[in-house]
């Protein structure tokens, strides 16, 4: 049964809360720019798998095909309001997918199937690890998946990059956001709903959280890269088996999915009470001297300057970051690029 998150501060701090707002809107706006350098081109076919509420949409909208699926209602159903706003041009209802609010759950109701098509626009309430009805549009150029493996099980893991295998052209890009730490090969942790609590679990724990209908807490799970090369490189390996060991699924043909990196990036900083951890040592690193400290942004009103430094400063950090051989010790999210794996 898939489930849906949500997290509210009991007693938000407002300058902090807008603080770490400015972080990650500057962090994806660096993020989004290295996804369309990088990957996206015109005259694409995309498939944008566990596309969440929608929010890549408008980066991907120039496509000549973008197939959507998501498995959880209520954020298909958002994706589905999102595609039709972007599509019709409707600023009203963008404006209400912003807002929420009543007005916003009703026209979600009117959502009632399971498949969508608006313009360049095909969504569908499935999961990333069935092939149908992608398969009718395929083989893609491009397929996404945008932090999905770091809060599922390894099984759908390897269900999800066997579907991938079959779905991508032969030169085509997979793209996988993803949770990144270093040193222990896994680390796992859960959030209670309202934020209040954060521990490290087993990987047994995780797949009976994951399991749980409950919703009180979201399984994490973190990845260090060269471990998600390994899995990349074959899911079903007898490695794979030894590490997640419950969570293996032995593999359901002949054909084992096989990719290998091509590149890979690294954005969103690890945020301690919403800074960034390491600032301190990167900025010694890089030789650089930020005008505000991070942890006086808050602390100087939220004028034009002070809004326009943090969204400068974030994407420039993270951007030096990745042209030097440090980012294994930086951050804690990356975007894998890979194609198939030659024979």
């Amino acid at each position: 049964m898939t489930k849906e998150y949500s997290y509210v501060s009991l007693k938000p701090n407002r300058p902090l809360e807008e603080y770490k707002s400015k972080t990650f809107q500057a962090s994806s706006m660096f993020i989004q720019e290295e996804l369309q350098k990088m990957v996206l081109q015109s005259g694409q076919t995309i498939y944008d798998c566990g596309c969440g509420l929608g929010r890549l949409f408008p980066h991907l909208s120039q496509a000549d095909v973008i197939v959507a699926a998501e498995l959880d209602p209520q954020r298909f159903k958002h994706a589905v309001l999102k595609a039709k706003a972007i599509v019709e041009k409707d600023s009203q209802l963008e404006a209400l997918l912003d807002q929420r609010g009543d007005k916003y759950q009703t026209r979600l109701d009117e959502i009632d199937k399971k498949e969508y098509h608006f313009g360049n626009f095909h969504l569908f309430n499935n999961s990333m690890t069935e092939v149908k009805p992608a398969r009718d549009y395929a083989p893609f150029d491009t397929i996404i998946s945008g932090q999905v493996f770091p809060h599922v099980t390894f099984d759908l893991v390897q269900g999800a990059l066997s579907a991938f295998y079959s779905l991508l052209k032969s030169e085509g890009i997979l793209a996988i956001f993803t949770t990144k730490t270093k040193g222990e090969p896994l680390q796992h942790v859960k959030n209670k709903r309202d934020g209040s609590l954060v521990v490290k679990i087993g990987r047994k724990e995780f797949a009976e959280v994951f399991k749980s209908e409950t919703g009180d807490f979201l399984p994490v799970r973190y990845y260090s890269f060269d471990l998600f090369n390994s899995i990349i490189q074959n899911p079903f390996s007898e490695l794979m088996r030894e590490i997640f060991a419950d969570e293996f699924a032995a593999p359901s043909s002949e054909v084992s999915p096989s990719f290998q990196i091509i590149d890979w990036v690294v954005y969103g900083g690890k945020q301690v009470n919403g800074f960034y951890e390491d600032y301190e040592r990167a900025q010694k690193l890089l030789g650089i001297q930020c005008p505000i400290q991070p942890r006086d942004f808050f602390k100087a009103g939220w004028d034009e300057r002070t809004a326009k430094l943090i969204m400068n400063f974030v994407p420039w950090i993270e951007s030096s970051i990745n042209k030097h051989g440090w980012k294994e010790e930086f951050l804690t999210d990356m975007m894998i690029l890979a194609k198939k794996a030659s024979l």
